[in-house]
């Protein structure tokens, strides 16, 4: 029989930095930080391995908090948001595995953000449910977190016309790639899975030697050394990796551990403006995750989310206000809020609760993080130092 039980749970963070670097703070040592593809004006830290999500968000707080501070001490700072406002186009992206397969989808990469959610479960056939059942609510979590509604312009703010960029940017940034890089299909096992990595992995390859694929070959046939010495080039895979293949919502088999059978990459939500909201985001999820794993998980309302990407699309532009199935996403996320609360009650995050519906109930009444950030800019103008400015602010707050 299935164990249905959430184990692990983790963050991937990613901020925007001004007038400081990341290598300065990644060499401090303090915290869990990588370098991004843009290794000027952007940084991850990671919160790993929490063993719930209490655990989760104190940890989020408290190295929020601490980048924030070590960014003040070399005179620079941190915002949240899922735009770079600065000038990428004469940047040299870092050149990895991933990035060295296309040159416009490295660039592509340079000045959006996100904030992702880890999920690790008991059993593979629970661990499939989740993931059918996240894919499904994935327009919710967009209009949740939804932040990029302006990018940098030739030193201005320009309206996209989006509450979220990032879906259209990474339709264009898979441009050289098949189409069904993105499609993030409905799956019942690993066996599914494996087909479509492995169909995805066979026309990639075929782009590559046809010339199909913008690939960096420099980078991706340069002779490196793994730890053991033996000598590997990125262009001499039999099978992309889980993390090369773009799906909003992926298994990730490769972080399999001591407490997860299944493990559950959530890529969908813009990065928030605050730290609030980043752990209301983590709530919602893994609130209605634990609500899944109880006996009641058949009550949850159906979404009927037939159109993924087409549905992630309506909601990038219009947010809380876009419609699925004739249904605003604000009615659809009051549907679902009582299910994700009553999950963590259920596990005794009660003060987890409560900031959950307070955070809901804010976004409800007042907008999201986008419709926040346009009225900043209709009263400030679109000038991209003062919003940067403002939003630095918002993380600076206690």
């Amino acid at each position: 029989m299935s164990e249905r039980k959430v184990a692990l749970v983790s963050n991937e963070l990613e901020f925007g930095l001004v007038d400081v670097g990341p290598k300065s703070i990644i060499e401090e040592g303090l915290l869990d930080a990588e370098y991004e593809t843009n290794l000027r004006d952007m940084l991850e830290i990671r919160i790993s391995l929490a063993k719930d999500i209490g655990e989760l968000n104190r940890r989020l707080e408290e190295e929020v908090r601490k980048l924030v501070k070590m960014a003040h001490k070399f005179s620079g700072s941190v915002h949240g948001g899922s735009s770079v406002f600065a000038d990428v186009s004469g940047l040299e992206p870092k050149w990895q595995r991933t990035t060295a397969l296309s040159k416009t989808a490295a660039h592509g990469f340079l000045d959006i953000l996100g904030q992702q959610i880890t999920i690790g479960v008991k059993d593979e056939e629970f661990g499939f449910e989740l993931y059918n059942f996240v894919r499904e609510i994935s327009p919710l979590l967009l209009a949740l977190s939804a932040s990029s509604p302006y990018k940098y312009n030739n030193g201005i703010l320009e309206d996209t016309g989006h509450q979220s960029r990032r879906i259209v940017q990474y339709e264009k940034l898979i441009g050289y790639y098949p189409r069904f890089m993105l499609d993030t299909p409905h799956l019942n096992s690993f066996s599914e899975y494996d087909k479509h990595r492995k169909k995805i992995t066979k026309d990639v390859k075929k782009r590559i030697e046809t010339g199909r694929l913008d690939a960096n070959k420099e980078e991706l046939y340069k002779v490196r050394k793994d730890k053991a010495g033996k000598e590997y080039t990125y262009g001499s895979f039999e099978i992309l990796e889980p993390n090369q293949i773009y799906w909003f919502v992926r298994p990730r088999p490769d972080f399999i551990n001591y407490e997860s059978s299944f493990v559950l990459e959530i890529r969908i939500p813009d990065m928030p403006v605050t730290v609030h909201r980043m752990q209301a985001i983590n709530s919602f999820i893994v609130g209605l995750a634990y609500y899944m794993a109880s006996e009641e998980s058949g009550s949850l309302p159906n979404l009927d989310n037939n159109d993924f990407l087409g549905n992630l699309k309506r909601v990038s532009v219009a947010g809380m206000d876009s419609k699925i199935n004739e249904r605003t996403v604000f009615e659809i996320v009051e549907e679902f809020l009582p299910y994700a609360v009553k999950g963590l009650i259920s596990t005794g995050f009660i003060k987890e609760s409560k900031e959950l519906g307070r955070e809901i109930k804010d976004v409800i009444k007042n907008g999201n993080d986008a419709t926040e950030i346009r009225e900043f800019v209709g009263k400030n103008g679109k000038d991209p130092v003062k919003l940067r400015q403002y939003l630095t602010s918002l993380l600076d707050k206690k």
